[in-house]
């Protein structure tokens, strides 16, 4: 059975006790059979669902694809890449990157929101399909609190700091069990995109009725807080070249 984050027998945080513990969340605390290690290697665990998984695989090297190098602390990715890049001779690229947590023991709760914010920009900047950045901020010498936050370029949502205890506890279990089995459009991926796993790409946009094949990406904000525009060179079904803006 999992163990709730504030009573981890280790007494300091540390990044990768907590990947071990996010991907306990898995067990009968909230309905459903424990996955046993063997199984879990193989990056098989419930049928039909999506298959997400947290890794520290982040934490030493920034991943690529990003006009600027940020690590994070924790990442949710695939489970099959998880066990893929463990090794750490590898590093996955923020295409990858489906979630953020935000993981330290001291650091005051403003810096840690701004620090999700910041890498939610470079999940927007290299994700075109995305339509909003998820965080999940632990905090505290045991991790004793967290923050769960929505971020897109309009602006935040985010849960009040809440201790890991009681109903809360509960709580952050059911966003750690959502997050790791949950459909991609509740991760905010834009079902009308279709992207290219290896690579990131969009390579086929849908809009109302018609469908184009991406050609380029042209263009892709910067900026947080603001229209969050992406540009494409598409083409349509008769071969004709259109300029398609995504705000």
């Amino acid at each position: 059975m999992a163990q709730p984050l504030g009573t981890h027998p280790r007494s300091l945080i540390k990044e990768k006790e907590l990947e071990e513990l996010l991907n306990s969340y898995d067990d009968e605390d909230i309905g459903v059979d424990r996955v046993d290690s063997s199984t879990e290697k193989k990056g098989f665990t419930i049928a039909g669902a999506e298959d997400h998984s947290f890794s520290i695989v982040s934490h030493k090297k920034a991943p690529s694809g990003g006009y600027h190098l940020r690590k994070l602390d924790i990442i949710l990715i695939n489970r099959n890449l998880r066990h893929f890049l463990k090794d750490g001779n590898r590093r996955p690229r923020w295409h990858q990157v489906k979630a953020i947590v935000e993981v330290s023991v001291s650091a005051p709760c403003k810096s840690m929101l701004q620090q999700i914010f910041e890498k939610a920009a470079l999940m927007f900047e290299s994700q075109p399909f995305r339509w909003f950045a998820i965080g999940l901020a632990l905090r505290g010498t045991t991790a004793t609190e967290f923050s769960f936050v929505l971020v897109n370029q309009g602006g935040v949502c985010r849960t009040n700091w809440a201790h890991i205890s009681g109903y809360d506890a509960f709580n952050l279990a059911h966003i750690v069990f959502a997050l790791s089995y949950t459909k991609p459009e509740f991760l905010s991926v834009d079902t009308s995109m279709t992207v290219d796993l290896l690579s990131g790409n969009v390579t086929k946009i849908k809009v109302k009725d018609q469908e184009f094949n991406v050609i380029k990406h042209v263009y892709s904000s910067l900026i947080l807080f603001g229209r969050g525009t992406h540009v494409f060179l598409v083409q349509d079904k008769d071969g004709k070249s259109h300029i398609l803006k995504d705000a």
